[in-house]
């Protein structure tokens, strides 16, 4: 089979199952004492073991783990160590280095993608195609390209695809949205983020560790060029969210780290989740950093504007100016002038994130939309590459949300942040 089409046949098995497993469950089937039966349990899958997947695995009697899937095979006991405890079935579950081996082995209800950036968008792409939901890390793809492809498919097989970025299922959050489109600052004009940082080109060290036991380098290394095995690109956001070949600038401040966070509440408290900025510029053509400020604005005039490098702000959201005052959103956080605004909020508003993947196996099970659409995610990771791109490019861009394309700019439309090649053998699939 080739990595760019799929086994029809085993597309459609998987297509007739899912279509007989009822998403209804009868309540005589259902265990009592709140503790989900077998048949209420959502199987799953994870491709990529580190650190995320354990900071979202709050729910294991709701789910049933089937089978797990990292290329660096130190990752896999580890992780079942760590999970037995809360769910006796990890030390069971099916374990693959390659992920599109596995998505196309388990009938699985949904899978978990809580890779690096690179790998996202084909382990998503597949696993829809073979019938499964899934639950997806954010920045949901590295292109436009990805997202547009990644978009048609979800609704194409109609699957239930969550991204993570989990504002949206915070209490406070939501309550200090509700405020925003009821008016409560009145008309808002102007938001200002943080300065969040764009990526830098990988290139090899001179001397490089010795390639760890287990690893497949080639699988880790995916779409992206197929370097010499460099070791501390292994781990979190903080080494290989560094550079554009793995990632849009996803370093803890970078454009699609906190940024992606950041853009999504923004788009959010504006209601705005289904428009896309017409005009994006950089303040300053000659930043040596490559961390000039820049603006985004909306047709109808409301305009982003990211700060300067020493100005801080909220790393989780943005300072929203309205025409009856000023209201400041981060992560379980909501401040305002007037105060009395905030002061309003409810004290007993949790502060917990775990709803959010809750939220994906309540949709799993009920067919509806999640709290974050694939759409929703398309969007504001496309305001973290206007980001990227309007500082590189150094001039005024105008962007057409109906064709998802730059007006009149080459340059623009076939940057890395738009489309890229893609390393033989790891193209996108056509679902």
């Amino acid at each position: 089979m080739s990595t760019s089409s799929f086994n029809r046949r085993r597309l459609l098995k998987a297509a007739v199952a899912s279509a007989t497993i009822p998403f209804i469950i009868p309540r005589h089937v259902l265990a009592q004492d709140g503790n989900p039966g077998a048949n209420d349990r959502v199987k799953v899958g994870i491709v990529g073991l580190g650190l995320r997947i354990r900071q979202l695995l709050n729910w294991p009697k709701e789910m049933y783990l089937q089978s797990i899937c990292d290329c660096n095979a130190s990752q896999i006991p580890s992780f079942v160590d760590w999970y037995k405890q809360a769910a006796p079935e990890a030390e069971k579950a099916v374990q693959y280095a390659d992920y599109r081996r596995m998505l196309e082995t388990e009938k699985l209800d949904g899978v978990f993608v809580t890779t690096p950036t690179h790998v996202r968008s084909r382990a998503a792409l597949i696993a829809i195609g073979a019938g499964m939901d899934v639950y997806a890390e954010k920045p949901f793809a590295l292109t436009l390209q990805e997202a547009q492809a990644l978009v048609k498919a979800v609704r194409k097989h109609q699957r239930v695809f969550q991204v993570g970025t989990q504002a949206r299922s915070l209490a406070i959050n939501r309550w200090a949205v509700e405020q925003l489109h009821n008016g409560a600052i009145g008309t808002i004009t102007k938001v200002e983020v943080p300065n969040f940082l764009s990526p830098r080109d990988y290139k090899s060290p001179d001397t490089l560790k010795p390639r760890p036991e287990g690893l497949d380098w080639d699988r880790w290394t995916d779409q992206a060029p197929l370097y010499p095995c460099d070791p501390d690109l292994l781990g979190s956001t903080e080494a290989w969210g560094l550079y554009r070949a793995f990632d849009g600038g996803g370093s803890t401040w970078g454009m699609t780290g906190f940024g992606t966070h950041a853009f999504d509440q923004i788009q959010w408290a504006l209601n705005k989740d289904k428009e896309l900025p017409v005009e994006i510029c950089t303040a300053e053509t000659n930043n040596p950093k490559n961390r000039s400020p820049f603006y985004m604005k909306y047709a109808d005039g409301t305009t982003i504007v990211m700060r300067g490098e020493a100005e801080g702000g909220p790393a989780f959201g943005g300072v929203f100016h309205g025409s009856k005052g000023k209201a400041e959103i981060n992560r379980n956080q909501f401040r305002t002038n007037p105060p009395e605004i905030a002061a309003a909020m409810p004290k007993d508003l949790s502060q917990s994130e775990a709803g959010h993947v809750k939220n994906w196996l309540e949709c799993v099970r009920s067919r509806k939309d999640p709290i974050v659409t694939v759409e929703i995610a398309h969007h504001h990771t496309m305001l973290c590459h206007f980001g990227v791109i309007a500082r590189e490019i150094k001039r005024k861009l105008k962007f057409d949300a109906a064709t998802e394309q730059f007006v009149g700019d080459e340059e623009a439309n076939k940057h890395p942040s738009m489309v890229r090649a893609r390393r033989a053998g790891y193209e996108l699939p056509n679902v």
